[in-house]
Parts: C-alpha cells; structure tokens; sequence
C-alpha cells in the first residue's frame, strides 16, 4: 500500500480553494484522461455542490490517480 503524501488539512484546504483548471494542469500528459476527469468533476460538483465534489471526485479516482492528485496539491500548497 502506498502511504498517503498529502495530509487531511492539506487536502480539506485545497478541496475548497482549488485553482481554475486544476485537473487540465494535474493530467496536463493526458488530455483525454483530463477531458474525462473534468467531466466527472462537474458532475459530482452539480450533485453535490461545491462542499461535496472534491472528496467524491478524490474518492472516485484509482490509486495512482489519487497519488497523482495528492502530488499536484502538495505542490500547489508549496507554491502558494
């Protein structure tokens, strides 16, 4: 099992202030795989608004897209 790189505070921090196109940039190597993401984003974000959609989106991810999530927000967090 791969250990967890980015904390809960840090993931409930970044859940409600992501950044504009923050998937087109996490998956930036993949654009159909970011263009399937966002669809699913807006999805869970038109069912369960915008307190709800981060974690079911992370919840809905596979482990290394978790992982690849979890890296993007470390690395967001550092920059900010």
């Amino acid at each position: 099992m791969i250990a967890s790189v980015c904390s809960a505070s840090d993931f409930a921090r970044f859940s409600l202030n992501y950044p504009p196109f923050f998937i087109e940039k996490c998956w930036e190597d993949n654009k159909v795989l970011a263009d399937h993401l966002t669809e699913k984003f807006f999805g869970y974000h038109k069912r369960h608004g915008a307190t709800g959609v981060m974690l079911m989106f992370y919840l809905s991810l596979d482990g290394w897209n978790k992982r690849k999530l979890e890296d993007f927000i470390n690395a967001h967090l550092l920059g900010e």
